[in-house]
């Protein structure tokens, strides 16, 4: 068993470095310590300064740094014994009872128990008739007193050796409904520690654990400070406390990118295995980190970080300064505010929209329900000043407060397109005549007049940069292949992986719409349909209705949005 490194305790000496050499003298035996490293790599220089109050000492090795403490601090301070009589030694010799810890020697000799102590076990206590440590294989019932005996047991009755690839099958893996495997005995191995909660070694400084004992070697250099491996590109000079650190840092001076997306059509290549990883959860659609305010799933740790902080800001506040999110590209982007850091809109609308999503979201029934699945969430709404759905917006027109469609995706490829060929209320008082008469012939001169669809803006990501297309590109069209090309541009078709996403996740969805809204009384009338894609994991997408400036709900569906959705469908799956 691994020794564990010398602790870092208040008032005692703290090692700010390892020893150099690769290993531990503890007792008349050698213990390996110390991560593998190459031989080309160069070793900084290291020392073990004393903290020891007013003690200026350098030591070359861990033994002198425990021998100087004893001979010159332990015996002429009388405080030590109180100072260490108050610290508490992770460490435990035996693992027999969850709470077993070995007993407290103070003084000189608490330096050399913690060179000797095992690791603890937390393991909680067993079950009546069983061994405190159960085997979670498929299929499996054995218990163990130890976690050694557990691990010995997977390793040989499990796992073997001698494969090319090696899986796990604990119970609950997700790695198994997944079919991911290992490509080394080791690395199953340690993957397997993780359920069976085999973390025995301690830090004694901030008390975080570990599987193995070269990893808390290697953490412990967080607190000592000790960079052993230096980078020899010249002119660089950049240190690290673990050589695959370095080994990782040399590929951005050479270029290297050794690791390559398998996936037919993708080929994109990164210098870290761990970033292959990441990127293989967007083939896969895993966005495995939740929200635990909103539940909004990210397929980095990072972007959830991000994302909490949207949720310290109170919700009536509206980000003036944010940039428009791309909720509607085609629509008036003019008219929508950014709210808690873009994850909803503040909508300006007419008394219509907004008494058309109240009815929408206050009526419990299955039609509502329904069209609910179609549209973007509503949190408030305000009709003439006056909230009546959720906290009030501000101001004195009628507003609505809606989730950003665009929100969580990585680059938000959006595709705005007006469904149906009445693209107004026809019912008298709602709309002036003159924009009757205006509305009709834009209809008759564009595919809304004869397909019952038409294209009316998108914003594409490409080199790290967002660049939108207006409303002209659609209001040209003229027949279903003219769409088409337009929704190749927008929706990137020309891209294998894009084209793939969209016959497997995106025609999937308006097909969906299609069929929820034939059974939904409402005329939508000017309405549209929001395309999103995620441009760097096109199997994130969706499809949803917006724009409710002219709808109502009636005594039956809308037979133009139900032709705009059929021709949309039928244009996606020729160029597709």
């Amino acid at each position: 068993m691994c020794a564990p490194p010398l602790p870092v305790r208040s008032g005692a000496a703290t090692p700010k470095s390892e020893p150099r050499s690769d290993s531990l003298s503890t007792g008349g035996h050698t213990t390996p310590c110390t991560p593998l490293h190459f031989d080309d790599v160069e070793r900084v220089p290291t020392v073990f300064s004393c903290e020891w109050d007013e003690c200026n000492a350098h030591l070359s090795t861990l033994e002198a740094l425990a021998a100087h403490v004893q001979q010159t601090h332990t015996m002429q301070a009388k405080h030590w014994e109180a100072v260490m009589q108050g610290s508490h030694s992770p460490w435990a010799t035996d693992c027999t009872t969850p709470s077993e810890e070995a007993p407290y020697i103070a003084g000189d000799a608490h330096l050399e128990s913690l060179l000797h102590l095992e690791p603890a076990c937390l393991c909680p206590a067993p079950l009546p008739g069983k061994k405190k440590h159960g085997c979670g294989w498929e299929h499996c019932t054995e218990s163990f007193d130890t976690h050694a005996e557990l691990t010995e047991h997977i390793a040989t009755v499990h796992v073997g050796s001698g494969k090319n690839q090696y899986e796990c099958r604990w119970v609950g893996c997700a790695r198994v409904a997944e079919g991911r495997t290992f490509s080394q005995r080791q690395k199953v191995l340690r993957h397997i520690k993780s359920h069976t909660g085999d973390r025995p070694y301690a830090c004694p400084v901030c008390e975080k654990r570990f599987t193995e004992a070269t990893t808390l070697t290697q953490h412990m250099r967080t607190h000592t400070n000790e960079r052993p491996y230096k980078c020899d590109f010249p002119g660089c000079n950049k240190t690290f406390s673990v050589a695959g650190s370095l080994t990782i840092h040399r590929r951005t001076h050479t270029g290297d990118r050794p690791f390559v997306c398998p996936v037919p059509g993708c080929g994109k290549q990164f210098a870290e295995s761990s970033n292959l990883n990441k990127h293989m959860r967007v083939h896969r659609g895993e966005r495995p980190f939740a929200c635990p305010e909103c539940k909004r799933t990210f397929a980095r740790l990072d972007q959830v970080t991000r994302h909490r902080k949207t949720h310290l800001r109170p919700h009536s506040e509206i980000d003036r300064g944010a940039s428009t999110p791309l909720h509607q590209v085609g629509g008036h982007p003019g008219a929508v505010r950014a709210l808690d850091g873009g994850a909803r809109v503040v909508k300006a609308c007419s008394t219509q929209e907004a008494e058309f999503y109240l009815e929408a979201w206050r009526d419990a029934g299955a039609a509502h329900a329904r069209l609910q699945e179609c549209i973007p969430k509503c949190f408030a709404i305000q009709i003439e000043g006056r909230a009546v759905w959720g906290d009030a917006v501000g101001g004195d027109g009628s507003a609505v407060v809606l989730e950003n469609l665009a929100y969580g995706y990585e680059n938000a490829n959006v595709c705005d397109i007006k469904l149906g060929q009445l693209l107004y209320d026809e019912r008298p008082g709602y709309t002036t005549p003159e924009k009757i008469a205006r509305m009709h012939a834009k209809a008759q001169q564009t595919t809304s007049g004869t397909l019952g669809v038409r294209v009316t803006g998108w914003s594409v990501w490409t080199d790290g940069t967002s660049a939108t297309t207006g409303k002209e590109p659609g209001r040209a069209a003229q027949t279903l292949d003219d769409v088409g090309r337009l929704l190749t541009e927008a929706l990137c078709l020309d891209d294998p992986l894009h084209r793939a996403a969209a016959q497997t996740r995106l025609l999937p969805r308006i097909r969906a719409l299609q069929a929820a809204m034939r059974t939904v009384p409402v005329q939508l009338r000017g309405a549209s349909v929001l395309l999103v894609v995620d441009a760097s994991a096109p199997q994130r997408c969706d499809a949803r209705l917006i724009d409710f400036a002219h709808s109502r709900f009636d005594r039956e569906p809308d037979p133009g949005l139900t032709l705009g959705l059929a021709t949309l469908i039928r244009a996606l799956e020729t160029y597709t």
